[in-house]
């Protein structure tokens, strides 16, 4: 693939000062590169082990991920970290492999608050089992608290709701899915959490400050999508 920053030094100038003619050149030239390494996958590594990503396969995975990994690329820092002399397609080739691994890494995350099933520890196993009562207990106190919340929801913050939290939808696949625009579900998602944070603290679940959080906040991008 040629590198037409390299070659054109005009049009380098033009994009490191973020002139929007420029970038659209740019982007159209190496969208499609990019979306070709994003659909078919790579390999990376994470704490020690080797991990396969096999590509997004849905098209509106895909548009988010090529979306995301421009506006990273296309950041003042990113543009002019580019020194105009290697491949700007191996650049932006980085940029979209740190993309995936920053995802990968911030889903391991997520999955380390969950344990395994008690139900499914090996028979042999002999530690006594200690606090279930009690956390079934919890468990269903806090569905419970959720319900309470979620019925006092509007028809609109309802549907969100469900394809955020419980179907963990991203925010094209639910415009897609209910007709909203990306900007009314963002500004409802970012009620609902800091609603919910409040709602959570009033029944004992939350440290106080979490429930101060304000929408602005709680809509600032984290380094997601959805």
């Amino acid at each position: 693939m040629s590198c037409i920053l390299s070659e054109d030094r005009a049009l380098l100038d033009r994009f490191r000062r973020g002139e929007r003619d420029a970038l659209g050149r740019v982007f159209s030239h190496y969208a499609p590169h990019v979306a070709s390494l994003l659909k078919s996958g790579f390999g990376f590594s994470a704490g020690g082990q080797r991990v396969r990503f096999g590509g997004y396969k849905r098209t509106f995975e895909l548009e988010d991920a090529l979306q995301e990994v421009f506006k990273r690329a296309f950041s003042e820092r990113a543009r002019m970290s580019y020194d105009g002399l290697r491949p700007y397609a191996a650049y932006v080739a980085v940029i979209a492999r740190n993309l995936v691994i920053d995802q990968y890494a911030s889903r391991k995350r997520e999955l380390s608050h969950f344990s395994f099933d008690e139900s499914a520890a090996p028979e042999n196993d002999t530690a006594p089992e200690t606090g279930r009562p009690e956390r079934e207990l919890l468990a269903g106190e806090l569905r419970a608290i959720l319900a309470d919340f979620r019925a006092k929801l509007d028809q609109r913050e309802q549907t969100i709701f469900t394809l955020r939290f419980e179907e963990n939808l991203s925010h094209a696949a639910i415009t897609e899915r209910t007709g909203l625009t990306a900007s009314q579900v963002k500004t409802t998602e970012a009620k609902l959490r800091v609603a919910l944070m409040k709602h959570l603290h009033k029944h004992g679940y939350l440290d106080e400050r979490a429930s101060h959080v304000t929408p602005a906040a709680e809509a600032a991008p984290s380094g997601d999508n959805g």
